[in-house]
């Protein structure tokens, strides 16, 4: 459980990238987005810290 606050975090900068890119109203390509939130949550759960990917 100690690792869901960070978790969260992480989760809620992903959800509003999506919602700024979303309101652009453009095609976007999602897996580079999805690759920066993976490698987001594996710093936060496994290191422990933020990469900022």
């Amino acid at each position: 459980m100690a690792l869901v606050p960070g978790m969260v975090e992480e989760t809620k900068v992903y959800a509003e990238t999506l919602r700024k890119l979303a309101e652009k109203g453009e095609i976007i390509k999602l897996d580079p987005i999805i690759l920066r939130f993976t490698i987001y949550m594996i710093g936060k759960t496994i290191l422990n810290t933020s990469l900022n990917a």
